[in-house]
């Protein structure tokens, strides 16, 4: 099973849509999917990729919403992964960085400098995922090399450098900055 839910609200609380049922139901929406995979668990095989993002390891400016959902995806999956640790069920969770689809258009963020700049092949992002996962590893840091030091830098650095960091990505008109 893949999980590839993403939808982003993107911009400041003041321009921010009411929550559709879209955006409120990505994390019941992943605890679903992840529900109807767990039959496997009797056959002692199976393998769960859930789709969250770098974002998911820090506060998100401007998509607040899209990374709390893709923390709530992270944090289910380590937690899913470690209740079925002696199953036979593998759970691996993909943490792309920006990737080139329409993610951005589609969220209106073209003017940020994170819409702007380089970003991933899906293809190639897509692989990392699936080679991940059939090596059972518990998560892939997906991409370019500056996701992987974006996420470690996610590691040590406090909240608030954290939301400076994301911040500077996407905020409205960064891309012009």
């Amino acid at each position: 099973m893949v999980t590839p839910l993403a939808a982003a609200v993107w911009g400041t609380r003041h321009h921010w849509p009411m929550p559709d049922r879209t955006t409120t139901s990505l994390p019941t929406a992943t605890a679903r999917e992840t529900l109807g995979v767990l039959a496997g668990v009797s056959r002692g095989q199976g393998r769960v990729l859930y789709t969250s993002s770098i974002a998911g390891d820090m506060p998100a400016p401007f998509l607040a919403v899209y990374g709390a959902s893709k923390a709530f995806d992270l944090s289910f999956a380590e937690a899913v992964r470690n209740e079925l640790r002696d199953t036979g069920v593998s759970i691996t969770v993909l943490q792309p960085g920006p990737t080139d689809t329409n993610f951005f258009a589609r969220a209106g963020m073209e003017d940020t400098k994170v819409a702007a700049g380089k970003k991933d092949d899906p293809a190639e992002v897509a692989k990392q995922g699936f080679d991940a996962l059939m090596a059972g590893k518990d998560h892939v840091v997906a991409g370019s090399m500056k996701n992987r030091l974006q996420d470690a830098a996610a590691q040590v650095l406090s909240e608030p450098a954290k939301a400076a960091m994301h911040r500077r990505e996407t905020e409205p008109g960064s891309a012009r900055k």
